[in-house]
């Protein structure tokens, strides 16, 4: 008997582990869309009930929508008038979430910075906008030790804001940074142990033109304690467009003109402990914008970061504590944010369509949302591709900026509404410049897909003669491949010799044209 109980324990734990398992392997991919308007998603983050809260902007609406772990809607909202969007959220300690971007000043004309505080059933605490004197856009906010807040972003043209506010939203205290004489941006901000502020960012100057990253420490009541900017040789410009701060030290993410993407660790007096960056990113979507490139730490003290732009593959990377590569996925989305789960997987966040082929159920912009495993795997909509990193040398100077106390509180008051969305499994859709039809005719297809470089284009599952033509683009819209000949076209295609990446493929047959996602991949 006790050998039959025995058994018994054993498989019962055998199948309880089996189940935790294959929870840590749950993924799905879903779009939400409204057919007649559109939605786009800038942040995520989990809540204190292990839910998520997803905001952005709907028809130049401030938009706020909560999902369930399986990606269902508990609630979505407007919360916001004409000309609001939320770029940026925080989860609270009181269990909730303030969400911060930027709302129309009727009287100036211009932008203030736009702050709510929304409880998990959708209720809104309170609601403040503040005008720092020109025209503002917040892009990271972080929840301080005294439980108050601190916000960055840009004071336009060439202007980096902070923002400091009490836990129930009220102003403490504003700076106003003058960088350079074109265009600046407070992308990142993070409290560090001594109670301070670590900011980055980038600031450029217009003739000569040059951008550059910079990264500053300020005392808890706001002051500069020290300014540094990366020094560059060339015509090269530089964006800082995350932080994170750890117990030791400021992990930064960047990207440089000539070396693509990388991560910069620092002490907290701004030396540089190592810097490290990914030659798969380079020359893939390069730019300063803070919105589609985001940078978290890991449960396992790692770091993911993603990039994007608005419209093209967004990128998810995974690296160990050093910076040294582990994983790197590719999505079919516009990727902007995303949470670690309660599984080891992740909450990702963008937008659609992508640009490139007519495909899904609607054009209009959209959200899309892909639940991963631990390796970024999806049901659908991502690749994973190999992924190195490298040592490349980052030297930071001294520089000094002089800030100026600023910022009028405003408690801000808009209807909330509630929204209904629909909702969709797969990925977002895509669209480009060719005419836009319905979803017929779906028999050309490439195979293999992922292949080596080489590859056939097939109709109906056989090759087909009534193709005319064939051409193959690659990320920037160079086409490096072409041919009419009946041929070639009915033949294996050979692009070897093309580096590993996502492609475009343009399919004519007679008066119609189909657009074909084409990966290399050897």
């Amino acid at each position: 008997m006790k050998t039959k109980y025995s058994l018994i324990t054993f498989m019962v734990l055998v199948f309880l582990n089996a189940g935790s398992v294959f929870a840590q392997q749950t993924k799905f991919t879903k779009v939400f869309y409204d057919v007649i308007g559109a939605v786009q998603a800038y942040s995520i983050v989990k809540t204190a009930d292990n839910n998520f809260m997803i905001a952005g902007e709907k028809d130049e609406h401030a938009f706020a929508m909560k999902l369930d772990p399986s990606g269902s809607v508990a609630w979505s909202k407007l919360i916001g008038g004409l000309h609001s969007e939320f770029y940026t959220a925080t989860a609270t300690s009181d269990s909730s979430v303030v969400l911060a971007g930027h709302c129309h000043n009727t009287a100036t004309s211009g932008s203030d910075v736009y702050c709510v505080k929304t409880k998990v059933n959708g209720d809104t605490a309170w609601t403040r906008s503040f005008d720092l004197g020109y025209d503002e856009t917040a892009y990271s906010i972080k929840q301080t030790m005294d439980h108050g807040f601190i916000i960055t972003g840009d004071d336009y043209p060439n202007n980096v804001f902070i923002v400091k506010l009490d836990s129930s939203g009220n102003l403490t205290w504003g700076r106003i940074f003058i960088m350079g004489d074109y265009i600046a941006e407070g992308s990142g901000i993070e409290q560090a142990p001594d109670s301070g502020y670590i900011l980055t960012g980038f600031f450029s100057n217009y003739s000569p033109f040059e951008e550059t990253l910079f990264l500053m420490k300020l005392t808890a009541d706001g002051n500069v304690s020290w300014t540094k900017r990366q020094v560059l040789t060339g015509n090269h410009n530089s964006y800082a467009v995350d932080i994170r701060a750890v117990p030791d030290g400021i992990v930064v993410l960047s990207s440089e003109s000539s070396s693509g993407i990388f991560l910069m660790k620092t002490d907290f007096s701004g030396n540089v402990i190592w810097s490290k960056n990914y030659p798969e990113n380079d020359g893939v979507n390069k730019g300063s914008s803070s919105l589609y490139r985001k940078l978290h730490s890991t449960s396992d003290g790692g770091y993911i970061f993603i990039r994007s732009s608005f419209g093209s593959f967004g990128r998810m990377n995974k690296v160990d504590s050093v910076g040294n590569a582990l994983w790197l996925q590719e999505l079919d989305l516009s990727v902007t944010d995303f949470a670690e789960t309660n599984d080891g997987g992740y909450m990702v966040v963008g937008n659609g369509p992508l640009l490139g082929v007519i495909m899904g159920q609607t054009l209009n912009p959209q959200v899309g949302v892909m639940k991963t495993d631990s390796l970024g795997n999806s049901s659908s909509c991502s690749w994973q591709w190999s992924v190195t990193s490298g040592d490349i040398p980052v030297t930071l100077s001294d520089m000094v900026f002089t800030p100026t106390a600023a910022g009028m509180s405003h408690f801000a008051s808009f209807p909330v509404t509630n929204l209904l969305l629909t909702i969709d499994t797969g990925c977002v859709a895509m669209t480009g410049h060719i005419r836009e039809t319905t979803i017929a005719q779906p028999s050309i297809t490439i195979y293999p897909n992922p292949s080596n470089g080489s590859f056939q284009v097939t109709s109906g599952g056989t090759t087909s003669d009534e193709i005319t033509t064939i051409e193959v683009f690659n990320t920037i819209g160079s086409m490096i491949f072409t041919s009419s000949d009946p041929v070639i076209i009915q033949s294996e295609i050979k692009l070897n010799p093309a580096p590993d990446g996502v492609y475009m493929a343009r399919i004519l047959t007679g008066d119609q044209e189909f657009w074909r996602k084409l990966v290399i991949f050897k």
